[in-house]
């Protein structure tokens, strides 16, 4: 991709209407706040204008890139030409039946876990507080709380690179942890349809969510800018201890810790999960680089301390990656060769 191609992107997207912007900062823009320009951000607004823009794209053999909220995706430094199409404009939540209900991919997971809970559903209210959309979460198969997007899933509706449109039933989209049938496919998510089965009482409801929303507040990142969770892991520290006896035997002694902690003083729990980290990253041998770091509160989490180079933070992940033996399925997302 070059800068000819780039302004032929462009006189086409402003001669079809179509909406975009031009050098965006992912330093500015993205959760991390790191990351260099994309040459084109486009936003098309409905189904239609992004079949339209498949179809340029395909015919002038562009590649191009689908991006979500840029909430757990890390992108290189420096000019990126490949053109990134955004789906956020379509957000719609349009009800077909009492309980039946199509979401646009582009809606906030949050949005989407607020609106059905404020209806009375049940088993979407600890989604709330995930940064994502809706289209990256059925992605990812997010989860969280107990909640978990898939659970009341029946279809969704996608495009392939040639512009085509289909739509899957829930069983043929393989939902497993953290992953399913879009993983590793050239395809846009446009659609999901919803039919929830349980509805509960709205006090309770809201009383959960708030619940959701302290847990998060205290267990969770909240003061520097990151990406969430590092790893698709149920318990980073469980998953460690299989590198080493010593990390097996630091894993016993901080499951003991934290459920001691958890019970009798939060205060001190605060403490320990400090110094815990540092003595993971003592064993592992892993230091901060220039500018980013993991998170007192977790160590699945690595954290900008005021730095624009996502490349440290990218430099930052290979190294804690490369000194673990046990390999830890990577839930963020690294563009770190895209053109």
């Amino acid at each position: 991709m070059n800068q000819n191609l780039i302004n032929k992107c462009r006189e086409w997207l402003v001669k079809n209407n179509i909406s975009f912007k031009e050098n965006f900062d992912l330093s500015f823009k993205s959760w991390i706040k790191a990351g260099g320009k994309i040459k084109l951000y486009i936003n098309p607004s409905n189904t239609e204008e992004v079949k339209d823009i498949v179809f340029f794209l395909k015919s002038e053999k562009i590649i191009y890139y689908i991006l979500g909220n840029i909430s757990n995706t890390l992108i290189r430094d420096g000019d990126i030409y490949t053109p990134i199409i955004n789906l956020q404009k379509i957000q719609n939540i349009d009800q077909i039946s009492s309980n039946v209900y199509s979401v646009g991919a582009g809606t906030s997971i949050s949005r989407f876990a607020n609106f059905f809970t404020k209806r009375g559903f049940s088993g979407v209210q600890g989604l709330v507080g995930i940064p994502g959309t809706v289209g990256g979460g059925v992605f990812m198969n997010a989860s969280s709380y107990g909640s978990c997007i898939s659970d009341f899933l029946t279809s969704v509706t996608f495009m392939d690179e040639y512009g085509s449109i289909y739509k899957r039933r829930k069983d043929e989209l393989f939902f497993n942890w953290r992953s399913s049938y879009f993983h590793k496919k050239n395809l846009i998510i446009l659609k999901i349809e919803f039919k929830f089965t349980k509805k509960e009482n709205q006090l309770k409801l809201d009383s959960y969510i708030k619940e959701v929303k302290a847990h998060r507040g205290f267990y969770q990142e909240n003061t520097f800018p990151n990406l969430g969770s590092l790893f698709a892991t149920r318990n980073i520290y469980k998953d460690l201890s299989k590198n080493s006896i010593i990390l097996y035997s630091m894993y016993l002694i901080h499951n003991f810790l934290t459920i001691l902690f958890k019970r009798y003083s939060k205060t001190s729990l605060v403490v320990y999960r400090k110094f815990s980290r540092l003595f993971y990253l003592k064993i592992l041998k892993i230091k901060n680089i220039q500018g980013f770091g993991f998170s007192e509160k977790t160590l699945n989490c690595i954290i900008n301390l005021g730095s624009k180079d996502a490349n440290k933070a990218i430099e930052l992940i290979s190294s804690f990656q490369e000194n673990i033996s046990y390999s830890i399925k990577r839930e963020i997302v690294i563009l770190d060769k895209i053109k």
